[in-house]
């Protein structure tokens, strides 16, 4: 194991498994996948482990080239280590599963009215609050997640599309005291049924008329389509011009 990791008391819904603490750390992701391909961990890491850290120099988003950036010490980065077999996880795609549970979590706990935006995104006021990355490795999925808690200043285009909870409620939090919070309400949510209709109700702009770029960007082009909601696998539906109902299992919605 890491000498750099702590165990932290924190609670942790999913088979009460540990919570491990990491200072600094290029990803939690990228630690993660190299601590589950050390067999000298098998006893210390367990399914439902966390590995959540105070600065990731090296964050990444869902497509290739882009970063999650967040200010040192400031907010909560962490993944999560799921086993594939883990109730109702194959019920439902991962990424829209947790984002249900986080937007569960921000209601609950600080009465925010957040947007799931399809499939990894969580908006307030149309702005980027929080960032979901699911990884297959082995007999495990990958959970990351990115929440802004203390940032009060983003840099360059960040600063007119990202928030905080900070900058939403005007309070100051402990991200680790935010931890065993968030992860409950994902807990919840995947042992709960009709998850489909829990995330439409919170789906943002569906209704309205978006921008979307199916498949990876740069690779097709975009249209403009009204999102009618998501099928029973979780992928996007968006009425064309035309009338007809384009389904998206990949691709961006442009805000």
């Amino acid at each position: 194991m890491n000498k750099e990791l702590t165990k932290l008391s924190s609670e942790n819904p999913f088979c009460d498994a540990p919570v491990y603490y990491i200072g600094e750390t290029v990803s939690t992701m990228i630690l993660a996948k190299e601590i589950l391909g050390d067999e000298r961990n098998t006893s210390a890491v367990v399914p439902g482990s966390v590995i959540a850290a105070g600065f990731q120099t090296g964050g990444k988003g869902r497509f290739p080239g882009r970063k999650w950036e967040a200010a040192a010490g400031k907010n909560l980065t962490f993944t999560l280590i799921i086993d594939k077999d883990y109730p109702g996880v194959k019920e439902f795609p991962l990424s829209l599963s947790a984002g249900l549970g986080l937007a569960m979590y921000l209601e609950k706990e600080h009465h925010l009215s957040p947007k799931i935006k399809w499939p990894n995104d969580i908006l307030l006021n149309s702005r980027k609050l929080s960032g979901i990355l699911v990884e297959s490795a082995g007999d495990f999925y990958l959970l990351g997640i990115g929440l802004n808690v203390n940032q009060i200043e983003f840099n360059g285009e960040l600063a007119e599309r990202a928030t905080s909870l900070g900058l939403e409620t005007g309070l100051e939090f402990n991200p680790q005291n935010e931890l065993p919070l968030l992860l409950e309400g994902i807990h919840q949510v995947l042992g709960s049924k009709d998850k489909r209709k829990s995330i439409e109700n919170r789906l943002y702009s569906r209704g309205s008329e978006v921008l979307f770029v199916p498949g990876d960007p740069g690779k097709e082009k975009p249209f403009k389509g009204v999102i009618r909601g998501i099928d029973n696998g979780g992928f996007l539906l968006l009425e064309k011009s035309d009338g007809s109902l384009f389904t998206a299992a990949s691709g961006e919605i442009v805000y």
